[in-house]
């Protein structure tokens, strides 16, 4: 794809006659595109409608999982199967390459594998991601004294 292209939401570019016919126009109907050697058609269909889909698909999968499992053990198994970083998959693993004892985590150390969902960490050029995670560290531990200084009593 070059750039200026115009692109759907899900990461396609907009046919060459997109806008014509206004800005929806085109995401509303289904093409038929011809395959260059059998000369047989495809219907493709409108990918705003698949992102939907599936947006809708996980929220009822999600939906799903919180009547049936505790909220301790979703974060359980979202936490054996989370990405912390590089070579990090499962916390497991998070400690295994940190250098970390899983069963006696300091509370910033905690802070610190949590931040790395949201940062995680990279096989090269670490300095400038280990400051990142370090600031989003110590804002997790700061949101949990100030939680525990409320009474809202809670373990990260």
């Amino acid at each position: 794809a070059s750039p200026g292209i115009p692109r759907r939401p899900c990461g396609r570019e907009l046919p060459s006659d997109a806008g014509r016919h206004g800005p929806d126009h085109d995401d509303r109907r289904a093409r038929t595109t011809h395959h260059p050697v059998s000369g047989r058609g495809a219907v493709h269909v409108d990918l705003r409608r698949r992102c939907r889909r599936r947006k809708f698909k996980e929220i009822y999968l999600a939906t799903r999982v919180t009547l049936a499992l505790e909220r301790k053990e979703i974060l359980k198994i979202y936490l054996n199967i989370a990405y912390f970083g590089w070579n990090m998959h499962g916390i497991e693993q998070a400690c295994k390459v940190l250098d970390l004892d899983k069963s006696a985590l300091t509370n910033y150390e905690a802070a610190s594998i949590v931040a790395r969902l949201k940062y995680p960490e990279p096989r090269f050029n670490k300095n400038k991601r280990l400051r990142t995670i370090d600031l989003r560290a110590n804002h997790i531990m700061n949101r949990f004294n100030q939680l525990n200084s409320k009474g809202n009593y809670g373990t990260i």
